[in-house]
């Protein structure tokens, strides 16, 4: 019987500390330099921890090993800026406000070290670097902030959980679906399934369940299908001798589309010298078009260059540049920050992905692809009208901008409106859409019209529940006074007619 014993405290930079003695290789090469990029300077190790993943995993496969595996793990905590000691943290476990504070404040997350010689690297959930980069925001909707206890102090950290596969119980398809059901988007009716229960759900066509060395697309579906939820395959748009892979332009928009909406993605596809792999992607850096013609319109995500990346075989939250291949087929090229260095871990990564698989809510029934078709349709006719008032009047064409995205109801009254209002007219616009809009999904569809001088003109929302060819829209929500004045002298029916936009508008204003 596994007994517990003291915590241990080490400085992260002494060769005993616990990552430090894992035998080399792609992983803790990975992890130490991220966390050395936070300014990790403590880990506080608990010598006795069981955790959920690792349990379900020693109870479906590695129990029945005739190796004598132990189910107990060990779980990490790493803190930043300054040392602490087992007095601060005794300190903190009584209550002192000033150190409970501190501690928290510079906590870092957690890794869980399992008892598996040749993947140790359980369930873990590192924090975000800062974002210095404020006009190119990263996009991280999926991650979503853990709350764990060490001694009885709650400590907090926002991520998304990573882990290492075994190939026992999970291979990587595995791993980007764990990642996957992590995510933000989902709520207290979807409960978090463990690596096994996803390969044990993912068991179709008689294929033996464990020890697992991969999923296939139609194990992958079927594993988010069981999980009571909506699975989306998107296939790439170019066809190549190689195969079918995404124009540039058309990845990055889904990309977005998704991730904007709380929803990490499943990429199938290629690393060049290494074959097939799954990769999760969990979020993106923000850029916004240049050089759109005036009296036009475009796509406001299709030259994102940047996207962060889960892999199995790496690490958490890799950063990857979107390129172009030989056959205008876009390419993820690893792009470590500045903060690696010269000494950066591991060769440069190329990966060629050729799928796209998303697990979104079962009542969101159309697609990304759905979405983005009906943005061009309906940007096309605003912006039509709009020119034409221009030309007729002599002011300046605008270049316009749009982006389709999903989201919660809830969460649009309470954060998106809140992003672009505030004071009497924040309220004033939820309690008008409250009242004076149709009854609504749960989650809505999302078409944001902007210009390169003003990024937020008009939200229109649109029903999730039907199919793609019925799909309706609720409400528009203008921003500008200058065309809710133009849209106010046209009267419902030609809003609805001629520009494909819903009869009730509503100012933000």
């Amino acid at each position: 019987m596994d007994v517990s014993g003291p915590l241990e405290f080490f400085d992260f930079d002494k060769a005993e500390q616990p990552l430090h003695r894992l035998p080399l290789t792609c992983q803790k090469e990975y992890i130490t330099k991220y966390l050395e990029g936070l300014n990790a300077k403590t880990v506080i190790v608990e010598p006795c921890y069981f955790d959920k993943d690792y349990l379900d995993e020693f109870s479906y496969f590695y129990s029945r090993s005739s190796q004598g595996y132990r189910n107990v793990c060990k779980r990490l905590h790493f803190f930043r800026n300054s040392p602490v000691t087992r007095s601060d943290l005794t300190s903190a476990a009584s209550d002192d406000q000033e150190k409970l504070s501190v501690l928290k404040a510079n906590y870092l997350g957690f890794i869980v070290l399992r008892p598996i010689a040749v993947a140790p690297f359980g369930r873990t959930v590192l924090a975000l670097y800062d974002d210095t980069n404020l006009s190119e925001p990263r996009v991280t909707t999926p991650a979503r902030k853990y709350t764990v206890s060490l001694s009885g102090i709650e400590l907090e950290v926002d991520g998304l959980a990573w882990q290492q596969q075994d190939t026992g119980v999970a291979a990587c398809a595995t791993i980007g679906l764990w990642t996957m059901f992590h995510s933000s988007a989902f709520d207290e009716h979807h409960s978090i399934p463990t690596t096994a229960e996803i390969t044990e759900s993912a068991r179709v066509f008689g294929r033996r369940a464990f020890p697992s060395t991969g999923l296939t697309l139609e194990q992958i579906m079927e594993a988010i299908h069981k999980q009571d939820l909506n699975p989306i395959a998107v296939s790439g748009d170019l066809a190549t001798n190689q195969g079918r892979f995404f124009s540039k332009e058309r990845f990055a928009n889904n990309v977005a589309a998704f991730v904007r909406s709380g929803y990490p993605i499943l990429i199938a596809g290629n690393y060049e010298g290494h074959g097939g792999h799954a990769l999760c992607i969990v979020g993106f850096r923000d850029k916004f078009p240049e050089n759109v013609v005036p009296g036009t319109y475009t796509m406001a995500d299709k030259d994102i260059e940047y996207v962060y990346v889960h892999d199995d075989n790496y690490g958490p939250n890799i950063r990857f540049k979107i390129e172009e291949g030989s056959n205008k087929e876009a390419v993820l090229v690893s792009s470590p920050p500045d903060y690696v260095g010269p000494n950066r871990p591991g060769p440069t990564l190329k990966f060629t992905p050729h799928t796209i698989v998303a697990a979104t809510h079962q009542d969101v029934r159309i697609s990304a692809d759905e979405l983005f078709d009906k943005g061009v349709q309906t940007t096309h006719h605003v912006v039509n009208f709009i020119t034409h008032i221009c030309k007729a009047i002599g002011a300046p064409l605008p270049a316009f901008i749009f982006s389709p995205r999903f989201i919660i109801l809830r969460d649009y009254f309470k954060y998106e409106l809140a992003k672009a209002l505030s004071g009497t007219d924040l309220g004033r616009v939820r309690l008008l859409l409250h009242e004076q809009a149709p009854p609504m999904s749960l989650h809505l569809g999302v078409i944001r019209i902007g210009s390169l001088d003003k990024p937020l003109l008009m939200d229109l929302l649109y029903d999730t529940t039907d199919s793609g060819r019925n799909m309706s829209s609720f409400v528009c929500v203008i921003y500008d006074k200058a065309i809710y004045n133009l849209l106010s002298q046209l009267g419902p029916d030609l809003i609805e007619k001629d520009l494909g936009l819903p009869r009730h508008i509503i100012p933000a204003f």
